[in-house]
């Protein structure tokens, strides 16, 4: 199966899962719910719907995830050192591999593809280059606190016992637990507007996952699948699905790291992924099974699918100012 690119853990814990949309909202936590007063109508019209998430996801890009993140991590350090606190603002490994290419439909482009594949090489050599050592600057500046000042910085960040986050009943999606305290909470909510807005963001590209893993099954789509492997087969490839050919890539990324030659395997992989898709139909089948799972969201993802359109880009504008 071919899967549905979506997001990857954010590389801020507490950016994950931030609140949820306003109309569908009730508190239970130990900090009451911020009620929205412009939660948006969702996209009616099957078209419009479809080319609302088409392009709210183009917008989503790796680049984009990396100025939200990097804009974090910034915000609260702004905050953290207004408190007296010593804070670097560097932006750690994020917190795995990523889906298909980038965050895109998987067969936007032939052209990207024969650039840099599905956009493995790119994700490994920038965790390669961030490291995982657990003695970065900031880690090392909270080991010399005493246990008195170290409690005092967690406060600041996360905020204090009690105050820390909100358990939401999200209808559509059940109970989350959102953190909304301290300098992580206030940079959530300089860059999204609300941490709502956040969880919107955060949502999109996942919203039309299991629609679209219904239709996987179904006996024309695997047919057509078949068809691509068989393409595939021909060029010297032994994969059943494309998800398949992305997973051995990412195998071999983790064993031997992102060298030159895996590359330009990639590169190869990739393109005879598309030419194939294109010449048997498949790339077809997979356009319109994506836009029946898109135009057959559930009514709350279309509100998160509307909200997301809408909050992306003001976060991004507000991004950019931690940029400068």
């Amino acid at each position: 199966m071919v899967g549905i690119p979506f997001r990857t853990a954010r590389t801020v814990p507490s950016i994950l899962a931030l609140a949820c949309a306003a109309a569908a909202l009730s508190a239970c936590g130990s900090t009451s719910a911020k009620s929205s007063s412009d939660s948006p109508t969702p996209v009616s019209s099957p078209t419009a719907l479809y080319q609302t998430y088409e392009s709210a996801a183009q917008s989503q890009t790796p680049t984009a995830d990396r100025e939200l993140g990097q804009a974090f991590v910034v915000a609260t350090g702004e905050c953290m050192r207004s408190k007296g606190f010593v804070y670097y603002d560097a932006q750690g490994p994020s917190g795995g591999p990523p889906f298909v290419s980038a965050y895109e439909h998987p067969y936007s482009s032939l052209a990207k593809r024969e650039i840099s594949g599905y956009g493995l090489y790119n994700y490994y050599v920038a965790q390669e280059g961030q490291g995982s050592s657990s003695q970065d600057p900031e880690s090392s500046y909270i080991s010399s606190l005493s246990p008195a000042q170290s409690a005092k910085y967690v406060d600041a960040l996360e905020g204090s016992p009690g105050h820390q986050g909100t358990t939401f009943n999200i209808v559509g999606f059940g109970r989350e637990d959102i953190e909304t305290g301290g300098c992580q909470g206030r940079a959530t909510r300089e860059i999204y507007g609300t941490t709502i807005a956040s969880w919107y963001v955060n949502s999109l590209t996942i919203l039309p996952t299991d629609q679209l893993h219904a239709i996987e099954k179904t006996p024309s789509f695997q047919a057509s699948e078949a068809k691509w492997s068989e393409c595939m087969t021909k060029d010297g490839y032994s994969f059943s699905s494309p998800s398949m050919a992305i997973s051995s890539l990412e195998q071999q990324y983790q064993t031997d790291g992102p060298t030159a030659e895996l590359h330009q395997k990639e590169i190869t992989t990739a393109v005879a992924d598309y030419r194939c898709a294109t010449a048997t139909g498949f790339k077809s089948v997979y356009d319109t099974a994506l836009r029946t799972s898109v135009t057959s969201l559930s009514p709350h993802d279309k509100v998160a699918l509307a909200a997301a359109s809408r909050d992306l880009d003001a976060a991004l504008l507000r991004a950019q100012r931690f940029g400068q």
